[in-house]
């Protein structure tokens, strides 16, 4: 179940339909599944999109002592590029004026400060429709930023959010704000159930990419991370926690090189202000294969090649 492996089961399902090459299109981990089946048959490349790019050497090997001394999470750049986004929300909103309901002061700081005083104390509220709990975190507030990151069509909304957030812990909340709150934005402060996934992924993340990173290094990297980075680098380094110990190990993984030539161009698409996967990891993998296989064609700031 290594992403080797995975890749070697797509050149057999290539091979069960009859198709000579391979069309895929891989988002995500994908890019690095896609990137993985690239280099291991370049010759059955049809037609490869790779699409949020990882950069595979971060992902599998790290660079220089990396590998010892970072886990694969910190070294993939995820919380620079959760950072720099959040940042440029701040900065549009800011700019917005009355257009974005956070804008209010300085939208960055008061965030900071929404932030730091949910790590001091969570704030409970009771639910006015069931009388049950509901509890705000810091973990919350960060986790549902950098999910709401991902999609800039619903930050205006996320703004509205932040701001009745940031009325319903002051001193001065009431009860009346929170109901509203809620029935504006329903189940966006929902807490879901213990979510399986994260034991599903461990297959794909780790049994190719040991991580001999120990617990107490994993710990200074976190705090590292999250003095460069606030508010993202802590969880994406502990993102790897639960592959320590891990004591399974894929003796037919892959991890390099990266550069061979493919049968086809690949298309390497990446945007900036991407919080999950960073622009950096298309610039790597459009470098490792241009000239091999890979199709350079750049947007300039007004949209145009």
């Amino acid at each position: 179940m290594s992403t080797a492996n995975v890749a070697r089961d797509m050149d057999l399902l290539r091979r069960a339909v009859g198709d000579a090459r391979l069309t895929y299109a891989g988002y995500s981990y994908g890019s690095y599944l896609g990137a993985t089946h690239a280099n291991l048959v370049p010759g059955k490349v049809r037609a490869l999109v790779l699409d949020g790019v990882l950069d595979p050497v971060a992902w599998s090997t790290g660079r220089g002592d990396q590998s010892r001394t970072l886990p694969f999470s910190t070294r993939l750049g995820s919380a620079k590029g959760a950072y720099q986004t959040l940042q440029e929300f701040f900065r549009l909103c800011d700019a917005g004026g009355p257009n974005c309901a956070f804008s209010e002061g300085d939208p960055a700081r008061r965030f900071d400060r929404l932030a730091r005083r949910l790590l001091r104390e969570p704030v409970e509220f009771t639910d006015p429709e069931t009388g049950e709990p509901f509890l705000v975190t810091y973990a919350l507030l960060i986790n549902t930023t950098r999910n709401v990151l991902n999609d800039p069509s619903i930050w205006p909304l996320w703004a509205e959010i932040l701001q009745q957030l940031d009325e319903l812990t002051s001193p001065d909340a009431a009860a009346a704000g929170l109901q509203a709150l809620r029935a504006r934005f329903g189940g966006a402060f929902q807490q879901e159930p213990y979510p399986n996934f994260i034991e599903g992924r461990v297959r794909g993340l780790l049994l190719g990419n040991p991580q001999p990173v120990r617990r107490a290094r994993l710990a200074r990297a976190a705090r590292a991370q999250d003095r460069q980075l606030p508010y993202f680098g802590r969880p994406w380094t502990w993102r790897s926690s639960i592959c320590q110990p891990w004591p399974g190990w894929d003796r037919d993984h892959y991890d390099g090189p990266w550069n061979h030539r493919t049968a086809n161009p690949v298309l390497v698409v990446g945007n900036r202000f991407d919080p999950a996967t960073p622009y950096h990891g298309a610039v790597t993998v459009d470098r490792l294969l241009r000239g091999r296989g890979c199709s350079p064609w750049r947007l300039g700031p007004a949209g145009r090649p």
